[in-house]
This record gives C-alpha cells, structure tokens and sequence, in this order.
C-alpha cells in the first residue's frame, strides 16, 4: 500500500467533510480522496490515494500598497487594497517589524493606528472571484516627526487567521518628506485681533480642520497675565513661584520628549480648511494669547497633532493723538494729526473708518463675510452662468461728448463684452505685492499688480481665482 497518508486528512461523512481551515501559504494544491475510510490507517493506508485535481489557495485580500493620490502624510495613511470576498477588512499601524497575531486587531488594540473598511457584495453580473480596489484611510495616533516609513498589517473577518501578509515585515508605507507648516495673515497678532489661517504641504483634500488650543498645564503649575515694563505679558508660574514666559509642555517638546499639545483639542470649535485650494481656512479666527498653539485634523476621524505655535501679544496696540505737539483724544478738522502707536510692530498701514462703517462690518475692520461669499459664488457658477446671467455695467471715467472719437465710449456695456488680457500678459515684469507691503488692502482679498514700465496703470487681482480689475488713470 502506499507508505502514508496525507498529513491533514479529513474525514468524510454523507459526501461532506467537517469544517477546517487551510492555513498553508498560497499557491495551487492537489486534493486526494480515498473512497473507503477501512482502507486508511494510522501512518499510511493500505491503498493508495488518488487525485481529484487541483485548487488554488489565495488570500482573501489580495494586496495592501500606499496610495499615491493623495499620500500618506505624518499624520494620516492612506492605503489602496484589493479585496475578493465582502466583510470587514481591519488595518493597523506600527513602527517596527514583529510578529502579528490575529488578537492584535482585537478591538481596543491601537498600535500606531487602526482604521476598518466593510466590503460590500459583489454586484450582480461581476465576477465574484476577481479582487476589487478601496480606499482607507488610517489615522494615526502621534505625529510622526521623523518621518520614517510605517508598516501595516490587515485581516478580513472571513479569515479570521490569515494575517495579511503573513511575515513580520508588514507592508512598508511611505510618509511625506516635508513637513506640513502654519502661517496667519496676518501675521501680527494680539488678543481679540481677527486671523486667518494658511496651511503648507498638505493634500488637497475636503475635510481638514484647523483650531487653537490652550494645552493643559502640568500638576502645581498655573498662568496669569502680568504687566511687566509698562505692558501686558503671559507668563507661567511653576510650583516654586519661578516664571516663564513660554508653556512648560512647549518646553518638553522642543526637547524631543514626547508630549501631545493637542490632548483634549475641541473639533467642534475648529474652522474648516476650504478655501484657496483647499489650503486656507475662510472663516475667521479670533486670537488668545494662551490658545496660540495650532492643532490640525487631517480629516473628521482623525487625531489632532500640532502644527505649530503663534505668536499672539498679551498686550494689544495702543494708539495716542498728537495734535500740534499735544496727546489729546478729541482732534480738529483741517488740523495736523500724527497717529503714534505703543505695543505695535513698528511698520505697517492705519486705516481711519467711520464708526457706522466699522459698525456695519459687524464691529470689525472689514466686511469678514465678504471673502467668503465670493469664493461661494465663484465655486457655484460656471461660466455658462456667468455669460447668461446680467452682469453690471461700465462706463468710462472721463466726462466726453458722445460725438467725440468712436475708440471711447459714454455708453453701458457689458463687462463680458470687454476683452480680457491675462495680468502677466499685461505685466510680464511684474510681481504680486506680499502681504502688509504698499498694494494690500484692508481685507486682503485682492493684491496690487503693477510695473514700472506703465504708469499711472496697474491691476488688483485675486491671482488664484484669475479675477482682475484694471485701474488707470487718463491724466
């Protein structure tokens, strides 16, 4: 007979074998039978087995590899997989290589990062068989300051042993090389002072949020605003009655320790990223000198992680009067004022409202609605739109009889009508004014675009949204 038996043998009963698991690596496989159960003994058989063909052994999840489009970042992974069979495909994040157990991805086991996907059925008409791609997203607990790849291993509840894959390696995930940045426009802040938000090197991607945090303080420690050389300053007083001027957590992490400045950050009184590309927040922000550090959710489900800290002043700019030598705090029409100003950066631009301006604005410098409404406008409306709809009218600045020279006109016309040349076209030499320069307006919703070699003529344009408007003079 033959020498021995397969070593996993099953037994059958009414034509079925009882439930068990393949467990061996992937590939194709013969499968034997042996029609009478006497015939088989312990160490062989006294027949030999015969082949009913062949099978081949796969995996559930096909295959786990970074998405490209949009990447992973320091702060989110982002994976492509391709699935064969509906139900529930869990992933999770570490650092180094080891052996993963199926009880790792037992539910309050996070590692690095977890995140699930419920794979649907197959449609109907689709071959059941063939591996289907998804998206997930997985977030990551810490910010990952170095840098270094991640790995990531996967499980589907169908096989609920089958570790994917199945080494210690895991699937290598590379994070983004530059780091993501913050900046505020503007850029001089003090308490109860209006800002916006910029982010740097991040996806282009809906869901991001952005919001100010006061970390909390360590046992024993407290905050107080003081009034050191004639202005307000924060300071933090540790056990001992020391004082310093920058957070004791701020402190451990500029060390290289690892502390989370974003533990406990309020999503919900965070401001969405959703404008200029996704890289600006359109809402505005109201500055506190102790939540100046800047905390960042890649996406609604994931964990904050510090972006930064600003720079926000205790002590709000102060302005005196000068008239004819003297401070006063009634000035005179005609007369000569100086506006001098304590606490501030020492360059910059005034602007004088009227209280009812200031007043409609909502008790602001500036309409902050009005950017927003904009953008809105400009994201709903084509431009099949824009050429139907009735736009307004444009007359010419100067006062001319309507029998002068027929290049100029006095009458209404349409400014779809007008012929629109590209600013860099018009100024090839030119540069776009930066912030807080000469050209800047109040709201900074437009900057100033202009050359040397035409005077008296330049534009104010919203470069991103390629929308200009010429401004000359006929003198």
């Amino acid at each position: 007979g033959a020498a021995r038996a397969g070593p996993d043998a099953q037994s059958l009963s009414s034509g079925n074998s009882g439930y068990f698991r393949a467990k061996d690596p992937v590939g194709y496989y013969h499968l034997c039978y042996l029609g009478v159960a006497a015939e088989a003994a312990i160490g062989g058989t006294v027949a030999p087995m015969n082949s009913l063909g062949t099978f081949q052994l796969s995996d559930v999840i096909h295959s786990v590899a970074a998405e490209s489009n949009p990447a992973s970042t320091r702060s989110m992974l982002r994976l492509k997989l391709e699935v064969r069979m509906p139900g529930t495909v869990t992933c999770i994040a570490r650092k180094d290589p080891g052996n993963v157990l199926a009880g790792d991805f037992s539910p309050g086991i996070l590692y690095e990062g977890r995140s699930s996907l419920v794979v649907p059925p197959v449609e109907e008409g689709l071959d059941p068989e063939f591996p289907r791609e998804f998206s997930l997203e997985l977030p990551l607990v810490e910010y990952q300051r170095h840098g270094d790849p991640m790995r990531v291993w996967c499980l589907h509840s169908l096989a609920e042993d089958a570790v994917f894959p199945a080494d210690s390696q895991g699937v290598s995930i590379p994070l983004q090389a530059l780091e993501p940045s913050i900046s505020s426009r503007p850029a001089f802040l003090w308490s109860s002072a209006k800002f916006r938000l910029i982010l740097a090197n991040t996806p282009a991607v809906a869901g991001k949020l952005l919001g100010l945090h006061a970390p909390a303080l360590p046992f024993g420690w407290s905050r107080e605003i003081a009034e050191e050389e004639g202005k307000q300053v924060l300071r933090y007083i540790s056990p001992l009655g020391a004082a310093t001027f920058e957070h004791p957590r701020y402190l451990e992490y500029l060390e290289g320790q690892r502390v989370d400045l974003c533990l406990g950050a309020n999503a919900s009184r965070a401001l969405k990223v959703d404008a200029d590309i996704l890289t600006r927040t359109s809402d505005w922000f109201t500055a506190d000198a102790e939540a100046c550090f800047v905390c960042f959710w890649e996406s609604a489900s994931s964990f904050p992680h510090l972006l930064g800290k600003l720079e926000i002043r205790a002590q709000a700019p102060e302005h005196l009067l000068e008239v004819v030598g003297q401070f006063r705090s009634l000035v005179y029409r005609g007369s000569n004022l100086t506006l001098r100003l304590r606490y501030g950066s020492g360059t910059g631009r005034l602007l004088v409202l009227k209280k009812e301006t200031y007043d409609s604005f909502g008790g602001n410098c500036q309409d902050l609605s009005l950017a927003r409404r904009l953008e809105d406008e400009g994201d709903e409306e084509t431009w099949e739109e824009q050429q139907a709809r009735e736009w307004p009218t444009s007359r010419a600045l100067q006062s001319v009889s309507s029998s002068s020279s027929g290049n100029c006109t006095n009458t209404p016309r349409k400014i779809s009508d007008l012929k629109l040349i590209d600013a860099q076209a018009l100024f090839p030499d030119s540069v776009w004014a930066e912030p807080n320069l000469n050209g800047g307006n109040c709201s900074d919703d437009f900057k100033l675009y202009w050359s040397a070699d035409l005077q008296q003529t330049s534009v104010l344009g919203d470069k991103s949204r390629q929308r200009y408007i010429l401004v000359t003079s006929n003198s």
